[in-house]
């Protein structure tokens, strides 16, 4: 009897050890399916100001905070902490009720005077050009100001789980700004200066808190606290440089990349690994007096050679940039009639003496390098014209002495349809004095183009890498990714 009850304990314990290897090997991957690896160049260890702050640093922000309203890929204002958004008195007065189960990660119930509280802090924190639509409200500029107090002056109000503000004009931009990563409700923004410090001292409204914050590494961790179909934890890791993020990222150790190589783009296109999406950011050329004093044909005939060179970059690089094509926003572009009218005029045969040399001066960036290069070798090729180019730092631009110095200034503005005032103030410096005063931005526009002296040239795309074991990858309408739509 021994000689098989041995051999049959022996296999039933041989049988067991087995199975629990394969138990531990299935929970492994289940660990791993519900996680990813998030590359990126810069982890930021002040996040109370968006200031100097990128799309892919603001994304730390996104993924672990909800603002009352937030803008789907679409670019449609949609509830977020909010149920429903009530407008009152023509734009005037917003009301907005808090859904019934939201919770900070700690699990607290999300208040409308949590919500007040925090509005009260971003005020006195954030800087004023981030938070122009909050200091439209009634008493606000003042109280920033220091007149005053944010309890009897300022007109956000609460009343159980509602919220009330009333602004001092109708802003029809309002709600579209509330969406902005700066309004995302966060406890206690002040220790958001310091996140190494302080990460886990702060209670977090998102789909994510965060676990650990160091140098090199940020992990999160899903907000279990509210219902989500997120992946489980999101690992953010610094590379030294975007090329070593690829590198990584071709043996699988990354899943998401924002803006790989442009070397690699063709390839992860055919892979069908890249995720291209439209940014804010568009490029415009100052054509100015300079050393040449362009006349009105010269700057004419110079922005049909620019036009036309664009046409063609834009067709060669259709997955970093697409040509302006006349619109100074790249929403305008389904005007076609106003593009085709923009378009006959440069037609126009005029007479010109082209200069033998042109110089041009940009913003040193990976994109205006590129772009510069391509002007310069496309006036020698096909107008057989020496342009001159200049890369220049950021903190260098000084406008008023450029214009005077170069014949053609290449910009970098954001531009967003829906606030048309934002584009005209960052070309404040190469506008006359009349021009800066204009309210009537159609106008405005028209007398750029028509005298040719700041006139659109391309709209910036963006692209993601992401590892095929990804789906459902999105940005929302400002540009920040949707961490929670993403399935692994």
């Amino acid at each position: 009897m021994k000689k098989f009850i041995i051999p049959l304990v022996l296999t039933i314990v041989i049988v067991a050890l087995l199975l629990g290897f394969i138990d531990m090997t299935n929970s492994k991957d289940t660990v791993e399916e519900k996680s990813i690896v998030y590359a990126t160049t810069k982890i930021p260890n002040s996040l109370d100001k968006v200031t100097g702050l990128s799309k892919e640093e603001e994304n730390i922000i996104c993924a672990t905070s909800k603002g009352l309203v937030e803008m789907d890929s679409e670019g449609k204002v949609i509830p977020s902490l909010a149920s429903a958004i009530v407008e009152k008195e023509k734009g005037i007065e917003y009301e907005f009720t808090l859904k019934d189960y939201i919770f900070w990660s700690n699990g607290k119930p999300i208040t409308a005077e949590d919500i007040r509280s925090y509005f009260k802090e971003l005020i006195k924190v954030e800087d004023d050009k981030n938070i122009e639509a909050l200091l439209d409200v009634y008493g606000a500029s003042e109280f920033k100001n220091g007149k005053g107090t944010f309890e009897k002056g300022v007109a956000i109000t609460t009343k159980d789980n509602v919220l009330n503000i009333r602004l001092n004009n109708k802003n029809e931009n309002f709600l579209i700004e509330l969406t902005k990563p700066q309004y995302r409700i966060r406890e206690c923004i002040q220790l958001w200066s310091d996140m190494t410090k302080s990460y886990n001292e702060i209670s977090y409204s998102g789909e994510y808190y965060i676990k650990s914050f160091q140098d090199e590494e940020v992990q999160l961790e899903k907000n279990t606290k509210i219902q989500s179909k997120a992946v489980n934890s999101i690992k953010i890791i610094k590379d030294a440089s975007v090329e070593l993020s690829m590198a990584s990222y071709e043996v699988g150790e990354r899943d998401i990349l924002l803006n790989p190589p442009q070397s690699q783009l063709e390839k992860l296109e055919e892979e069908k690994k890249l995720y291209s999406y439209p940014s804010d950011n568009g490029f415009y050329v100052s054509i100015g007096p300079g050393e040449n004093k362009l006349s009105l044909a010269d700057r004419s005939e110079i922005y049909k050679i620019i036009y036309n060179a664009t046409e063609t970059f834009g067709e060669e690089n259709s997955k970093e940039v697409v040509a302006a094509e006349g619109s100074y926003f790249r929403a305008d572009k389904e005007d076609i009639s106003k593009l085709q009218t923009r378009k006959v005029s440069l037609n126009k045969e005029v007479l010109w003496e082209r200069p033998n040399t042109i110089t041009l001066v940009a913003v040193d960036s990976e994109e205006s390098r590129d772009y510069c290069k391509f002007l310069q070798n496309w006036f020698k090729d096909k107008e057989n014209i020496n342009l001159k180019y200049s890369l220049i730092q950021e903190a260098d631009v000084d406008y008023n002495g450029l214009k005077n110095k170069y014949d053609m200034i290449l910009i970098n503005c954001s531009q967003d349809v829906n606030n048309r005032e934002e584009l005209y103030k960052e070309m404040g410096g190469l506008l006359s004095v009349e021009e800066s005063d204009y309210k009537d931005f159609s106008k405005l526009e028209e007398n750029l183009f028509y005298s040719y002296r700041i006139v659109p040239v391309m709209f910036i795309n963006k692209n993601i890498a992401i590892s095929d074991k990804l789906s459902n990858i999105s940005v929302d309408g400002n540009g920040n990714i949707n961490f929670d739509s993403i399935r692994k």
